[in-house]
C-alpha cells in the first residue's frame, strides 16, 4: 500500500483525498490545512512538518496555495518522499534550480498535475501532429480564459505577493504547447495590463500575453486572461502547412482546405480529462508496482517557460530561455 499525505484541502486537495480513499493501493496517512475545519473526521495533521515527517509516508500530495508549493516540495524531496504537486511547483527561476538540484540528490518521483495532457482531445491531437496530418507546424495561438473574476477579487490570489496569472492559469496552455510540439521555446517576450481589476485589491496584472519563439521557426502566442467577461475556457489554434486545428466555444475542429464552401470536421473527443486526479492515480499505480515514474524533465521545462515569461515582464525585454536536459 502507498501511504499518502495531502497538504491543502481546498477544491483540488479534496479531489485528491477522495482519489486516495478510493484507490485500492493507497492509504490516507494525514491531511494538513490550517484554514479548514475537519468536518469529515479525516486524519488531520497539526502542521506540515507532522504531515511529511511520518516514517511510513511514501507520497506527499501538495495542493496548498501557490506560494506554499516550493517550500513544501523541497522539504518533501529532502525527506525522500515521492511528490505529486499542483501547478505551479515554484514561483521563481532560483527555486526551480533548487528543485532540479534536489532531484539530482534524491531519486524520487515528482509529478506536476498538468492535467490537460490526459484529455482525449490533446492525446488525439498529439498523435495527428506526429503522423503528419498538419504538415509542418508554423504557428500556435492559445488562450486561458479564466472567467472567474470573483476568485481573484475575493480569494488568497489577491493576498499573496507576486501572484502570476501565467503561473496560475496560462501554464496549462504553455504545457499543452510543449506537449504537442515536442519542442521547447528558445525565446519569450511578454506584455501585460491590469485594466479590469484596476480598482480591486488584486494587485497584479490580470492579463498577460507571451510570444514564444522556437528554433524550428514556430511562433506561439499564449495569453492568460483572468479579467475576461467569458465563461471559463481554453482556446487553441494550430496552423500547419496541410491543416488547421481550432478549439473555441464552437467546439474542436480540423480544417484541411481553403474552399470557403467546405465545412470543418468537428471532433467529438473530450476536451477535459476524465478526472482531475488521473495523474495522481497513475503515480500511485506506478509506485504500488515498484516502478516509480521518473521525474519528467518536461514538467520542469514547462515551469521554466512560464517563469521566463514572467521574467520578461519584469525586465521588459525579450528573454532567452534556459531549459533543463
Amino acid at each position: 500500500m502507498i501511504n499518502c499525505s495531502v497538504a491543502g484541502y481546498g477544491r483540488m486537495g479534496t479531489l485528491h483525498v477522495n482519489e486516495i480513499e478510493r484507490h485500492a493501493n493507497a492509504l490516507l496517512n494525514s491531511v494538513y490545512d490550517p484554514l479548514i475545519k475537519n468536518d469529515r473526521n479525516l486524519p488531520f495533521a497539526h502542521s506540515f512538518e507532522d504531515a511529511c515527517q511520518s516514517k511510513d509516508l511514501d507520497l506527499m500530495v501538495i495542493a496548498s496555495n501557490d506560494d506554499q508549493h516550493f517550500t513544501q516540495l523541497i522539504k518533501s524531496i529532502e525527506l525522500g518522499h515521492h511528490v505529486f504537486v499542483e501547478k505551479p511547483m515554484c514561483r521563481s527561476l532560483d527555486e526551480l534550480d533548487q528543485i532540479f538540484s534536489a532531484l539530482k540528490r534524491k531519486k524520487i518521483s515528482l509529478v506536476c498535475n498538468y492535467l490537460l495532457r490526459t484529455a482525449p482531445l490533446y492525446v488525439w491531437l498529439k498523435e495527428q501532429i506526429y503522423q503528419g496530418r498538419f504538415g509542418e507546424i508554423y504557428a500556435l495561438d492559445g488562450e486561458y480564459l479564466y472567467g472567474r473574476l470573483d476568485k481573484i477579487r475575493n480569494s488568497w490570489r489577491g493576498e499573496i505577493s507576486d501572484y502570476s496569472v501565467m503561473q496560475g492559469g496560462g501554464i496549462h496552455i504553455v504545457d499543452i504547447m510543449l506537449f504537442l510540439l515536442n519542442e521547447c521555446p528558445s525565446y519569450v517576450s511578454s506584455a501585460s495590463n491590469k485594466i479590469v481589476t484596476n480598482q480591486d485589491k488584486f494587485h497584479f496584472s490580470d492579463f498577460h500575453s507571451a510570444r514564444y519563439e522556437f528554433d524550428s521557426g514556430i511562433v506561439a502566442n499564449v495569453s492568460a486572461n483572468f479579467g475576461c467577461v467569458h465563461p471559463h475556457q481554453h482556446t487553441l489554434k494550430i496552423y500547419g502547412s496541410k491543416g488547421t486545428f481550432i478549439l473555441d466555444d464552437q467546439g474542436p475542429r480540423f480544417i484541411g482546405f481553403t474552399n470557403p464552401e467546405q465545412k470543418a470536421e468537428f471532433l467529438s473527443f473530450k476536451q477535459k480529462p476524465d478526472s482531475k486526479s488521473l495523474l495522481l492515480h497513475q503515480q500511485i499505480n506506478d509506485l504500488s508496482q515498484g516502478m516509480p515514474s521518473p521525474t519528467s524533465i518536461s514538467d520542469l521545462n514547462t515551469m521554466a517557460s512560464v517563469l521566463y515569461a514572467d521574467e520578461s515582464l519584469k525586465q521588459n525585454k525579450r528573454m532567452k530561455i534556459e531549459h533543463y536536459n
